[in-house]
């Protein structure tokens, strides 16, 4: 096989570990989901249920769900339970033709908060990592775009929820 029939042949079997192909730039944090209802399932973190009691749950209720708290803080009027869910990263990446280069250290932890006022739930506020801006041109799924924008915005503003829930 020449040299030039071994380049087409690994070219087309990278080209199909990547559904995406471009040339990009973007940077990776934390980001925060709000949820005044929420259901909570056995095991810690395990949010896999589909009925949110409709008073929210009592203290007892989610130790009894998800175990002791990783650490109990007041809040205002609220009273917060934070549950540990793994490490945070933080950092950049390129993406180039089909190869993601990441560029991510460990930054901290993601937490998933519990907040409760006068002794019930009121509301979840998740953390998780994903791409918070971005720039360049990328392809995948049958599309093209090119962008230079923060992308992923919250729209769950937790600010604003963390005010009704806690004064």
């Amino acid at each position: 096989m020449n040299s030039l029939n071994k380049l087409l042949l690994l070219s087309i079997a990278v080209s199909t570990l990547s559904g995406c192909a471009g040339i990009a730039v973007a940077t990776y944090g934390k980001h925060e989901l709000a949820h005044t209802h929420f259901c909570l399932a056995k095991g810690k973190n395990n949010t896999s249920c589909y009925e949110p009691p409709e008073n929210g749950y009592t203290h007892t209720e989610v130790t009894s769900l998800w175990g002791a708290p990783d650490k109990i803080e007041k809040l205002n009027n609220c009273t917060v339970y934070y549950y540990d869910n793994g490490v945070s990263w933080s950092g950049g990446g390129a993406f180039v033709g089909f190869v993601p280069v990441p560029l991510v250290a460990p930054t901290g932890n993601y937490y998933n908060r519990i907040y409760f006022n006068s002794k019930r739930s009121v509301g979840l506020i998740q953390e998780y990592g994903e791409v918070k801006h971005a720039a360049g041109a990328m392809c995948g799924s049958n599309e093209c775009d090119a962008l230079i924008d923060s992308v992923n915005d919250n729209k769950t503003e937790p600010e604003k929820k963390l005010k009704r829930w806690c004064g």
